[in-house]
């Protein structure tokens, strides 16, 4: 019997908002492990890690990373009259 073990919806709204910033892709191009890839993003995004981390831990890390690279990519248009 076969079982599907599907990724943490955190995770997945975390690679999809990594795909909106081509300049970071580029640097993950660089990495072929996920942990390498992870810590990349958060030096992006200027968060600073420390330690092991277990899978809800890292889980945890992309929902602050996903919110971090919203912040990054929706910016503010301040228009002076």
């Amino acid at each position: 019997m076969a079982y599907l073990e599907y990724f943490d919806q955190r995770a997945q709204d975390f690679n999809s908002e990594c795909m909106k910033h081509p300049v970071l892709m580029t640097y993950m191009a660089k990495h072929d492990d996920p942990a390498m890839k992870l810590a990349e993003v958060a030096a992006y995004c200027e968060v600073i890690l420390d330690g092991s981390y277990s899978e809800e831990d890292c889980n945890m890390l992309c929902e602050v990373l996903t919110k971090k690279l919203i912040a990054k990519r929706t910016g503010t248009l301040i228009v002076l009259a």
